[in-house]
């Protein structure tokens, strides 16, 4: 006496399919919602790499010593760029 297997069913792949589709529908109309925003850490980070190549100084406003800038390191290869090639950023 032989038994048979069940047939599987084949709708995963349709599952799968709608299931994608819903996933990247909903991130290209989460990305139109935001596609005027601006992150402002950027501009901060770039007034501090201006201040840095053109007075030498690290700081937001000059003569004011504090840190207020949160990645160093994109800070002093953006001031670089501006000290060797790049006059407006």
């Amino acid at each position: 006496m032989s038994l048979r297997t069940p047939i599987s069913f084949r709708k995963t792949p349709v599952i799968e399919g709608i299931g994608f589709s819903l996933a990247y529908g909903f991130l290209f109309l989460n990305i139109w919602k935001h596609r005027f925003f601006e992150n402002d850490d950027a501009y901060i980070s770039l007034r501090y790499a201006r201040n840095l190549a053109e007075h030498g100084q690290l700081v937001w406003n000059l003569g004011e010593y504090h840190e207020g800038y949160t990645n160093f390191l994109y800070i002093l290869l953006t001031s670089a760029l501006m000290i060797v090639c790049v006059e407006d950023i």
